[in-house]
């Protein structure tokens, strides 16, 4: 099974987010810092694609232009 069709699966997205959820929890992070949606990726965030700066940070604004369409999808329907 590949690396894509394992995060497919409802089941082990539903175990992560609930993870996820349980630590927001657990650190009290206030309603507005716990995420809402999520969305699973194989997409590596690396140099070589310009998704991460040579020390390894997230280049946001390059990061928002390639997830524009997962990322408004995500935001439909919250109030």
């Amino acid at each position: 099974m590949s690396f894509e069709q394992v995060l497919k699966q409802k089941d082990l997205q539903k175990v992560i987010e609930d993870e996820l959820l349980a630590l927001g929890r657990q650190n009290k992070l206030s309603g507005l810092e716990r995420p809402k949606k999520f969305h699973f990726t194989d997409m590596e965030f690396s140099i070589d694609n310009d998704l991460m700066t040579p020390t390894f940070k997230l280049k946001r604004h390059k990061a928002k232009e390639v997830f524009k369409t997962i990322i408004d999808k995500l935001y439909e329907g919250i109030d």
